[in-house]
């Protein structure tokens, strides 16, 4: 069976069946290609979904839905489809505090970087999401249990929640929502009469690392859809993010910051850092402007109902911070 064939009902349970067998006792295997949205079709027939693994074919409304990552629990729980089985994040409580109540009574099949192919395949799942960056090297053995729907990587999440919702049979649904998210977004822009006039940073807290978002990344693309500025080095920034120092601190400045922390806060230079002098001059810190948001929320959600709740905090925060 190819990567890109839909098999049988039946064909696919005896796949799995002999995979729960053969997996206990060897690894993973590895695949391929590029990722794009498809045409969108609520219809419960054959439609082929261009994936980052290439075209796969899904018949019908999948019911058995296997999520291996954050993005894809947001998408499938907004669109009303409680997945049997997903994968817990290594940090925190293991899911996005404003995806744990609907994540409640999921079966939990490993975490993010090790999910257990044994439990997916026991769950009996009709439809498999991930992103080729999370799991490509184990798509061939993915791919033989379910039709399994990778988009690239997380970052660009208007694509990818597009990309899922054809595979689900609900893309009519998914577009509608994504438009009512971007008039939400537009609508906080206005409120700041003229946005562009704001200039924004998120930084990020890592153990060994400190970010600093930018337009490509999932959180800096919700500031432009706003319509606010970021600051020249995040604006350069040709991946998600620019990796600041403590010395360069102050290249985060801005009228407004957004700091998270990934993991124990003592893990991290947080600490040493805001007591530094290229932290203490950056305009948002001298005014009081930086906020400490959840890190489960801004960076490991990426989906439609996490960018809604960005905007809550931008609802509250910007026209504050612009007062002042």
């Amino acid at each position: 069976m190819t990567d890109t064939a839909v098999p049988r009902r039946s064909r696919r349970l005896l796949v799995a069946g002999a995979l729960v067998a053969s997996l206990a006792l060897t690894a993973c295997g590895s695949d391929d290609d590029e990722a794009t949205t498809t045409p969108a079709s609520d219809a419960p027939g054959t439609r082929t979904v261009q994936t980052a693994m290439g075209p796969v074919e899904i018949t019908g409304t999948p019911k058995r839905v296997v999520v291996l990552d954050t993005p894809e629990l947001d998408t499938t729980t907004t669109l009303g489809v409680t997945p049997v089985g997903t994968v817990k994040a290594a940090v925190g409580d293991g899911f996005p505090r404003y995806l744990a109540d609907k994540a409640k009574g999921i079966e939990v099949v490993g975490e993010i970087e090790a999910p257990n192919l044994v439990a997916i395949a026991k769950l009996k799942p009709d439809l498999i999401l991930s992103s080729k960056v999370r799991d490509e090297k184990r798509y061939a053995q993915l791919s033989k249990i379910a039709p399994t729907v990778f988009t690239e990587t997380p970052a660009d999440w208007k694509a990818n929640v597009i990309t899922q919702a054809e595979a689900l049979g609900k893309a009519g649904e998914a577009r509608r929502l994504l438009t009512d998210y971007e008039q939400r977004a537009k609508a906080v822009g206005r409120a700041l009469g003229d946005p562009a006039e704001t200039t924004v940073s998120v930084v990020r807290w890592l153990p060994g690392e400190i970010r600093l978002y930018s337009p490509n990344s999932f959180v800096g693309s919700i500031l432009k859809d706003v319509g606010v500025a970021l600051p020249p080095a995040a604006e350069k920034a040709t991946d998600i993010n620019a990796t600041l120092s403590l010395e360069n601190l102050d290249e985060a400045d801005a009228d407004v910051v957004y700091q998270t922390v990934y993991g124990p806060a003592k893990d991290t230079d947080q600490a040493r850092g805001t007591k530094l002098p290229a932290w203490k001059d950056i305009d948002a810190v001298e005014d009081g402007r930086v906020y400490d948001e959840p890190d489960d929320v801004w960076m490991l959600g990426i989906g439609i109902t996490g960018a809604q709740q960005v905007l809550n905090e931008l609802e509250k925060t910007l026209p504050a911070a612009q007062s002042r």
